[in-house]
């Protein structure tokens, strides 16, 4: 059974209108309590969160933390013949006042801070060095691949650059910088390290939420083992095809139907979901073969990977929630579109579990990434962003700080625990003006970025942070007060810095 991915979306948006009240609903359905966890299992959250609390008062700070190496610099970029020119002569290390008056046509960016980043992959590895410009959606960088030694240290007055050659659709073009200073990689403060130490003492830095070797599968609406080119494969797609059959069938799509048609199918269907959900749990799963071929499902899904919402909650509620969760962690799920929730449906799928099943380590990097939105896409657009909440409030009611988590999740440090968890700061800026202490989160915002004794990376992100926080706040009347005051902390930035970040927000 496959859908298109046209229909997927169509789907989706479809059923997003159909959505339950307000007061309880959310857009993974419905709870008495308004949460997307049952009061259940945020009692059994609670306890292991006052325990992991307990744990961390007694914690000392074992570990010292260093921000992202950082310059200051200034950003070139040249276009056409003369950027191959160009490049013998920063191959050369020409000074940059004689670069100037040589390439007067070059587009310079002065004074901006520079961070460098190095990811080793596979094959080769990358360094990056970004520059922080204020006034455009994405920073000037130059990535580049290969040995990384050279570019760790007596960068001062030296030349890194990005040369691409003339192609058929484009022009020669090189992107550069000019380092004025050393690199240097501050020491995160004690004050700010224990907010990252905060974060892996909760969120486990030894596992993942995916299994080793977990496949990558397209969502709800597709059959893996359509894919799986193997006969042998066939214990899924058997037990599938033995519960349709068996199960009376429901109402079939109206796919060229009016609104009307379709609210009314998408009635009658959660109408027939309910009888099939009976008529499984009392007729068919006392049958001997449903729970055979249900076992050989399991069985074949958990070692192959090609395993189904469906499936899963048949082995949620006929085996085990141990067993479902095993089979969801081993599929990472992409979604089709941008109306395709499926991501995040997943992923509170495995944290609703992972809670029940006191699997602590799974659960909040599971909520962490619904928070984050942290999933694949194949395309997404940004007027689909807003339905997708940030679920803050449920780990508010788990007593967790939730200030010093969000804060540790947005810290940047070059030498992290391994898997430990980095926040989008887009998303984490509209969580906190959910929060229940906005006032608190602002002051605690503001003296991050007025404090000289953190690195200028960490607060020009805080700075980010408090942008979206802002934003998100919907207060037309609160609005120009937060930037003014956000105006007012940057000018204790470095140098030129200051002037650099001072915030003019576009009329809303």
């Amino acid at each position: 059974m496959r859908y298109s991915l046209t229909v997927i979306c169509l789907l989706a948006i479809i059923a997003g209108s159909q959505a339950q009240p307000a007061k309880t609903s959310t857009e993974f359905g419905s709870t008495e309590n308004g949460l997307i966890y049952g009061d259940n299992t945020i009692r059994q959250l609670k306890h292991i969160v006052d325990s992991l609390n307990l744990k961390f008062k007694v914690c000392e700070l074992n570990r010292r933390y260093t921000a992202l190496p950082q310059a200051t610099g200034h950003y070139v970029t040249l276009e056409g013949p003369l950027a191959t020119k160009a490049r013998q002569d920063l191959d050369a290390q020409l000074p940059f006042a004689e670069f100037q008056a040589k390439y007067p046509t070059a587009k310079t960016i002065k004074d901006l801070l520079v961070t460098r980043s190095v990811y080793r992959r596979e094959r080769d590895t990358e360094t990056v060095f970004s520059c922080q410009r204020f006034d455009i959606n994405s920073d000037p960088r130059v990535d580049l691949t290969g040995d990384s030694a050279k570019y760790l240290s007596n960068l001062k007055g030296k030349w890194i650059y990005k040369y691409y050659g003339k192609k058929t659709y484009g022009e020669a073009s090189l992107y550069a910088i000019y380092c004025l200073t050393e690199f240097e990689t501050p020491l995160l403060p004690d004050r700010y390290a224990r907010l990252v130490q905060y974060v892996d003492c909760l969120v486990d830095t030894t596992t993942g939420i995916y299994l080793e070797g977990a496949k990558y599968t397209g969502g709800i609406y597709r059959y893996l083992y359509e894919d799986s080119g193997s006969a042998k494969l066939m214990n899924v797609p058997r037990f599938m095809q033995f519960l349709h059959k068996e199960v009376p069938p429901g109402p079939q799509y109206p796919i060229k139907g009016s609104r009307a048609q379709t609210e009314a199918y998408f009635d009658a269907h959660k109408k027939w979901e309910l009888r099939k959900a009976i008529y499984i749990r009392d007729t068919l799963a006392h049958q001997p073969a449903f729970r055979e071929l249900l076992t050989a499902a399991f069985e074949e899904a958990k070692v192959i990977g090609n395993s189904l919402d469906e499936l899963e909650e048949y082995v949620e509620t006929y085996i085990s929630p141990q067993a479902s969760l095993a089979l969801k962690r081993n599929r990472i799920v992409v979604g089709g579109c941008s109306q395709d929730q499926s991501p995040r449906y997943h992923a509170q799928a495995i944290a609703r579990l992972s809670a029940e099943t006191v699997n602590w380590e799974t659960f909040l990097r599971a909520h962490l990434d619904i928070m984050n939105d942290r999933f694949e896409r194949v395309s997404d657009g940004s007027y689909a962003w807003a339905k997708r909440e940030t679920y803050i409030k449920e780990l508010e009611v788990l007593d967790i700080n939730v200030p010093d988590l969000m804060l540790g999740i947005s810290l940047r440090v070059d030498n992290p625990a391994q898997h430990h968890y980095f926040g989008s700061i887009n998303r984490l800026g509209r969580a906190l003006a959910e929060s229940q202490d906005t006032t608190r989160m602002e002051e605690l915002m503001l003296n991050m970025i007025r404090d000289s004794e953190l690195d200028s990376y960490n607060r020009i992100l805080i700075y980010y942070l408090f942008i979206n926080y802002a934003y998100h706040r919907n207060d037309k009347k609160v609005f120009p007060g937060l930037i003014a005051r956000l105006n007012e902390a940057v000018k204790t930035l470095p140098g030129a810095l200051a002037k650099q970040a001072h915030y003019v927000p576009a009329k809303r």
